[in-house]
């Protein structure tokens, strides 16, 4: 034989409590390497790889051992070896090993097997000792000859190949990261205490008897190193870390591989096994940071250290026959085998498949709008919120992160609406967690109020007497303060969290479960922070069939231009009716740029398009009106795709030849919700933290018929019905009542009662009035109290007067603004004035919803104020309502009376 083609197999050293003296051979990886036999006797050495290892044979491990060989047994013809180097050198599996006894191993068969096994051994250390800089046979000798072998001792070597249990599988996970051996053996000290040493020998001794009895329990309580780890650990990033994980996903014990930085674990079975190895490191920071996480450590820490979002390392790909079949499965079934390759093994996927099914309970059906829309309902989960499924999801996983340590967490929310109540019920009664919310006073509804503050058990909530800004600054605050992360455990439960983002992929895979199979389906999303609409762009990543994304966005529209081709470049935030999607720079807008690596293969996917506000209450009336369907602000913005663009089912659906070939779905998450504001009574703006995401309103479909759809519910409904939930009712009711005025049935009453077409006296026609709604003020009486010029004070007096108010809502019509600057402007000029606001309201027949409102107008315009650096002790709101009496609402005086909010400077 003059040639020879051998697997040299790494393994791993040491094995915890056995340093130097124990060692196990790993069936993959290893390096493949060719011997031949040469004429001149001497050492060739030719690498495959691109390790750039030296091929000097003095320098090179396999070279050394071949030189000895020559040297001792003059064979009378040398040997050119050829590596193929499958062991990343420095990776702590044996690398320099695999190379030295390989062809130590082949150059014996070459020879006609003529050295004896102790004698390879020694060639092989040889060998070993141009890396290490020592004799050991801790890696060459499982290498060599396979099994877990015990060195007794090395002068002379004295060997033990020990008993493999039949069940025992290793787990070997490499950081990408280097330690050479030399290194690690410098940082050891050279004595130890004797305790110490009495438990290292328990130990080893611990563990053989396990190996040999095959009492796994005994190995697992064995794999202990209190000699070499604790020097060693410290050169291996996130080492405590991958031992937990490796613990906590079923591994009997854990410890460093021979030098490191690979780190192993003992499992007995292989799907613990398997388990313990999709555990280790999936995500990554966006930011750059370079150490990697499991999906565990993921969720438990919200944040990468340098404040980057958590990105998965690979997008796994579906079965191709769970993607053909996906329609007739079970929705938590299709759904838990889209998240699983997300999760890995840090959780089981029969309690992965209860997590889903308890997360996705309710129903998120496929609605008819019109013959040719349809739209997706996200509103009839506990608190009415879309937020629910990412809420019940993350609560279920931290749960069961968190049932064996004894850990304190806490998550610290900040919210002006819904969020704060999806996170509330989503982590109600949750052991070992505790939620803190913080919501501003007057701000929420009373609906959301209770939802946040009527829980008990482990929610606690707080009213912050400011706005939701002050309440988010509290929040940040915590987060980057060391010492009160440490004492509470802080973490996130905003979508900018992974496992309150990736859930979102269930609703649109659900959706696609209820349309025609031949259908080409595009969504188009009311887009806020972009983590729904990334999450449904996600699902199609795995492979299920959505033909094109658009995102619907209000006049906050920085992805809406940087798709026209505009730089990235966010403005201020604008206030709009559709106030959950305010949000000026996206957070998850990062994860969408990850996945497609550019704004041209994004442009293949995703399309979007701004709508204002004058856009939105049209098409809030026009969908009402002709289709019966009531919509929210943001529904109406999603819906609104198919008002701007004429062309959009041609532009945007291509997947077929006619338009019944394609279908359109609204992503609807707060039609006759938020908080139960249905939209047309919107307080403030919920931009919580990064969690403003709306992503309200509904995904965009065309033309399938009702009898196609699968779904709980095949007929045309509105948000009304909401399964006889009475906030839900409640506010659906409210809002019907401000849409029909434009309805058929309402026209011609309007046109015979003359004394009600213009109800809120300011002239306009209510079929052609979209607010309906005048805040004035008859006169400022506190001016004449201040050292204001006469210029200042009728300036004053003339914007303050025209302060307008969108219907039966607190919120300042955009066109105001402009005249509360020339307010602020007056306060800065002068920062010894102070300014009160009093609210006052139509009299509506209930005290409580007067004085409700009333000052829940004046604290907007004090919030708005102070948004432009004026103090919040300079500032103060009062409501009256009905506490003062009323005018007569038959005239126009007395209806202003009713409506106005006064300024006054002191």
């Amino acid at each position: 034989m003059d040639s020879i083609k051998v697997f040299c197999p790494g393994s791993v050293a040491n094995v915890s409590c056995g340093f130097d003296v124990l060692g196990i051979a790993l069936d993959e990886p290893g390096d493949i390497m060719t011997v031949e036999k040469i004429k001149e006797p001497k050492v060739v050495i030719e690498h495959l790889d691109a390790f750039n290892l030296p091929t000097e044979p003095e320098m090179n491990v396999a070279g050394k051992a071949a030189l000895a060989i020559l040297e001792d047994l003059n064979p009378g013809f040398g040997f050119k070896i050829t590596i193929d180097k499958k062991i990343h050198p420095g990776s702590g599996i044996g690398s320099s090993s695999a190379s030295a006894s390989g062809v130590v191993f082949a150059i014996n068969q070459l020879m006609d097997q003529s050295i004896d096994e102790a004698q390879q051994m020694e060639y092989a250390m040889i060998g070993e000792y141009v890396a290490s800089g020592s004799y050991h046979a801790d890696n060459v000798a499982p290498a060599l000859i396979g099994g877990i072998i015990l060195i007794r001792g090395y002068k002379p070597l004295d060997y033990i190949k020990l008993p493999t249990p039949k069940e025992l599988w290793m787990t070997v996970i490499t950081p990408k990261i280097q330690i050479r051996t030399y290194d690690a053996r410098r940082v050891l000290k050279r004595r130890v205490e004797l305790k110490d040493a009495i438990s290292q020998c328990g130990n080893l001794a611990g563990l053989i008897a396990g190996i040999y009895t095959e009492d796994y329990d005994l190995i697992g309580r064995s794999l202990k190193d209190v000699l070499i780890e604790p020097q060693r650990a410290a050169l291996i990033q996130g080492f405590d870390e991958l031992k937990a994980s490796a613990i906590a996903h079923g591994a009997l014990g854990s410890g460093i591989s021979g030098s490191g930085p690979s780190v192993f674990a003992m499992s007995r079975g292989e799907d613990p096994a398997r388990n313990v190895a999709a555990g280790f490191d999936k995500y990554y920071s966006l930011n750059g940071h370079p150490e990697k996480v499991s999906f565990r450590k993921a969720v438990i820490q919200s944040l990468a250290p340098d404040r980057g979002l958590y990105f998965p390392e690979e997008i796994p790909q579906l079965d191709a026959a769970l993607l053909s079949n996906f329609r007739k499965m079970d929705k938590a079934d299709v759904c838990t085998e889209a998240i699983a390759g997300f999760v890995g093994g840090d959780i089981p996927k029969e309690e992965l498949k209860r997590i889903v099914s308890e997360t996705i309970n309710f129903p998120t059906p496929v609605v008819k709008v019109n013959d040719r829309i349809h739209t997706l309902e996200l509103f009839h989960g506990p608190t009415l919120a879309f937020k629910d499924v990412g809420a019940r999801f993350m609560a279920r996983c931290l749960q069961y992160f968190l049932k064996d340590e004894n850990r304190k967490t806490t998550i610290l929310v900040a919210t002006s609406g819904d969020t704060g109540g999806a996170v509330a019920n989503g982590f109600l009664g949750v052991e070992g967690i505790s939620v803190v919310i913080l919501y501003p006073k007057g701000k929420v509804s009373p609906l959301q109020e209770k939802q946040l503050t009527a829980l008990g058990q482990n929610i606690k909530a707080l009213e912050v007497d400011g706005n939701f800004d002050d309440c988010q600054d509290l929040v940040k605050a915590a987060f980057i303060d060391p010492e009160i992360n440490e004492k509470l455990g802080l973490t996130s439960a905003n979508s900018i969290n992974v496992a309150r983002w990736l859930p979102q992929m269930f609703y649109y895979i659900n959706a696609l479960q209820q349309v025609p199979e031949d259908a080409s389906v595009t969504f188009c999303v009311p887009s806020g922070n972009f983590g729904n609409i990334c999450a449904g762009i996600m699902a199609q990543q795995l492979g299920f069939p959505i033909h094109h994304f658009v995102a619907a966005t209000n006049v906050n529209d920085v992805v809406t231009r940087y798709l026209s081709g505009e730089e990235y470049q966010p403005k201020p935030t604008i206030p709009t009716l559709s106030n959950a999607m305010d949000v000026s720079s996206p957070s998850n807008f990062v994860r969408i740029e990850k996945i497609f690596g550019g704004r041209e293969a994004m442009k293949k996917i995703l399309s979007a398009y701004r709508f204002d506000d004058a856009q939105t209450q049209a098409q809030m009336k026009k969908t009402y009106a002709e289709d019966g369907y009531l919509l929210d602000p943001h529904g109406a913005v999603g819906l609104g795709y198919f008002l701007v663009s004429k062309k959009a089912p041609d532009s945007i659906l291509l997947g077929g030849d006619k338009k019944e070939d394609s279908a359109s779905i609204a992503v609807d998450g707060m039609s006759g919700v938020v908080g139960g504001l249905a939209g047309t009574q919107v307080l403030d703006k919920d931009d919580d933290d990064d969690d403003s995401e709306n992503e309200g309103g509904s995904p965009l479909l065309n033309s399938f018929s009702d009898e196609d759809l699968e779904n709980e519910s095949d007929k045309p409904k509105d948000s009304t019905q909401n399964n006889n939930n009475t906030a839900g009712l409640a506010v659906a009711g409210a809002a019907a009542g401000v849409a029909a005025q434009n309805s058929p049935n309402q026209k011609e009453a309007k046109n015979t009662q003359s004394t009600k077409a213009d109800s809120d006296g300011d002239g306009v026609p209510d079929s052609e009035d979209n607010c309906a709604d005048v805040a004035g003020i008859l006169e400022n009486k506190g001016c004449p109290e201040v050292n204001l010029s006469a210029d200042e004070k009728e300036a004053f007096n003339k914007a303050v007067g025209s302060v307008e108010f969108e219907t039966a809502s607190a919120q300042i019509k955009n066109s105001s603004l402009s005249k509360l600057d020339q307010v602020v402007s007056i306060l800065k000029k002068h920062p010894e004035i102070k300014l009160s606001v009093f609210g006052h309201t139509d009299n509506t027949g209930d005290e409580n919803k007067n004085l409700e409102l009333s000052k829940a107008r004046a604290e907007s315009c004090i919030n708005y104020i102070k948004t432009k650096g004026i103090a919040g002790d300079r500032l103060s709101a009062k409501g009256f309502g009905s506490s003062r009496p009323t005018a007569d609402n038959s005239s126009e005086e007395g209806r202003k009376e009713n409506r106005r909010v006064e300024f006054n400077l002191y």
